[in-house]
């Protein structure tokens, strides 16, 4: 869902807009999640479903608590 005031997806961080009808917040952005708006839940965290999809593997793995190590 497009903001009403900055006409963003998701909102510009600069934007003033009160979010009236957030349901959940984002763990990633720190942005509301509202009304109509794709998101994951995961370990009783929430997420934009924008902000998983901008992840690299790496954050990915981090994200789902894959144990990352370096041989050696």
């Amino acid at each position: 869902m497009i903001c009403s005031m900055c006409l963003k997806q998701p909102c510009d961080e600069r934007c003033p807009y009160e979010e009236e009808d957030s349901v959940h917040h984002c763990q990633l952005c720190g942005k509301s999640v509202r009304v109509g708006e794709f998101y994951l839940e995961m370990g009783g965290d929430y997420y934009h479903r924008n902000c998983v999809e901008e992840l690299d593997t790496g954050d990915w793995l981090l994200l789902v608590d894959t144990v990352v190590e370096v041989a050696g």
